[in-house]
């Protein structure tokens, strides 16, 4: 199976399920995605840096986030004051 039909099937699988679903699944993939790429790299960041991720990931895991729209109102809010 391609990459392009393999996605499609997934978002069709992730349109079936219901609110509680989603989320348990956006935790796993987040999860996959944050130790994948973090096992890389992650000895070279500072403490403070990986402390910020973890807090990020966390935030993330509790459903807290933003939408592009919603960061850059709050960025040109900052820079409009």
């Amino acid at each position: 199976m391609e990459t392009t039909e393999l996605k499609k099937k997934i978002g069709y699988l992730l349109d079936e399920l219901d609110e509680a679903s989603l989320l348990k699944v956006n935790e796993m993939i987040t999860t996959y995605i944050a130790e994948s790429r973090i096992d890389k790299h992650w000895d070279e960041l500072s403490m403070e840096d990986q402390s910020a991720i973890n807090e990020g990931l966390e935030q993330l895991s509790n459903g807290e986030s933003l939408t592009r729209e919603e960061v850059r109102a709050k960025i040109n809010s900052r820079l409009s004051v």
